[in-house]
C-alpha cells in the first residue's frame, strides 16, 4: 500500500509499505494492504512504517522499518492509500 506522512513543512515519508502502526487515541492500530476505509485520531507516540522491499544499506543491514515520532495528528485510509497528517 502507499503511505504518506506529512507535517506542516515537509513530506516526512512517501512510499510503498507492507504495514504501518500508528499511536491512536484508543491504542495502537496497524494498517495493512487493503485495510477498510478509516479515519484515526493520533496521539503522542511513534509511527512505524514497515518496509515493502528490503534493501541492503552500506552497513550491510537491511532496514525493516522506519520510525517517525509525532505529538498528534490524523490518519485516513482509503483505496489502499494511508495519508497521515502529523505535528
Amino acid at each position: 500500500m502507499k503511505a504518506v506522512v506529512l507535517d506542516a513543512h515537509d513530506v516526512l515519508f512517501d512510499g510503498v509499505v507492507s504495514a504501518v502502526t500508528l499511536p491512536g487515541v484508543g491504542g495502537e492500530k496497524t494498517f495493512m494492504d487493503h485495510h477498510e476505509s478509516l479515519f484515526l485520531v493520533l496521539t503522542k507516540g511513534t509511527i512505524f512504517l514497515q518496509s515493502m522491499v528490503r534493501r541492503v544499506e552500506a552497513s550491510g543491514k537491511a532496514p525493516e522499518s522506519q520510525a517517525v515520532k509525532i505529538r498528534r495528528g490524523v490518519a485516513r485510509m482509503r483505496r489502499n492509500e494511508l495519508v497521515i497528517l502529523v505535528e
